[in-house]
């Protein structure tokens, strides 16, 4: 079964985490190229998406669904919600890449600042 994927509506969690991660990021690249909406790196920019979505589909026990519920609250639609969660994503993988003393984990910080995100702050940052 070939897995498909928008962020708009999201994907069903019993099928998204059924699906091996390389069919994840497949999934999000082919809605969108198929959307025309590549980006200058599409395959990061896919991945990005698996992550959250990934971080969605784990449930009540992590924040990100929770998040995301929050930021389409305030006016956000859902891909921009995703784009906003991924955005702190990227941030933080950086720094784990960046200082050995992480761990290579996102950590404490990172839930934090994920806590603590808003849509005018993500609103914001673009402008």
């Amino acid at each position: 079964m070939v897995l498909k994927y928008d962020p708009l509506i999201g994907p069903n969690a019993l099928a998204w985490t059924a699906t091996d991660e390389a069919g994840r990021v497949a999934a999000v690249l082919k809605f969108h190229i198929g959307n025309k909406e590549a980006k200058p790196n599409d395959r990061l920019h896919a991945a990005i998406h698996a992550v959250v979505e990934n971080q969605v589909a784990m449930g009540a026990g992590y924040p990100t669904a929770a998040v995301l519920a929050r930021l389409i609250g305030q006016g956000l639609d859902r891909h921009d919600a995703v784009h906003a969660i991924g955005s702190l994503v990227s941030e933080h993988m950086f720094r784990a890449l960046r200082d050995p003393s992480t761990g290579g984990s996102l950590g404490a910080n990172y839930e934090a600042d994920l806590t603590a995100l808003t849509a005018e702050a993500w609103k914001k940052k673009l402008s």
